[in-house]
């Protein structure tokens, strides 16, 4: 079963807060721009400036209870890479979501993602690979460094 808790008690904004990675003011700014723009409030706040790109993944990670890791960083090995390609090709629409395979270890595959797709596509690629997934949180551009580097192209955008 895919490594995500089922119930988050926490908003983002809560988290932010109790970081110190945004002020009350900072925050009350930004629902109100959000109202307007209906963009996602963690977009506005970095937008903004109040929090950067690694900020918000932190505060992901914590708001979900997964670990956070730079993708860019991570050493993926070649066969690891060559397999994802053929095996998640169909099952995760990289134009959607924003994810790179960082390795496999038996029947684990070790996935960073920029954006959390729902509980329910990660079940259905545990289901249809019989591997199970331990997902970390990185940001947007960490995965797209990740990908460049290990899978060519601009791959999970």
């Amino acid at each position: 079963m895919v490594n995500l808790p089922r119930l988050v008690k926490k908003t983002l904004s809560d988290v932010l807060l109790a970081e110190g990675l945004v002020q009350p003011n900072h925050l009350s700014e930004a629902q109100s721009r959000q109202k307007s723009s209906g963009e996602p409030l963690a977009m506005v706040l970095q937008k903004m400036g109040v929090v950067s790109e690694v900020d918000l993944a932190r505060g992901f990670a914590k708001q979900f209870n997964l670990p956070y890791i730079d993708a860019s960083r991570y050493a993926i090995p070649k066969q690891v890479a060559e397999a994802a390609e053929a095996t998640l090709s169909g099952l995760l629409d990289p134009a959607k979501y924003s994810y790179v395979v960082l390795d496999k270890i038996g029947k684990v595959i070790l996935m960073a993602v920029g954006d959390l797709p729902p509980v329910e596509v990660l079940e259905g690629v545990e289901r249809a690979t019989g591997a199970m997934l331990f997902v970390f949180i990185s940001t947007p551009g960490q995965v797209q460094a990740a990908y460049r580097k290990h899978y060519g192209g601009n791959g999970a955008s």
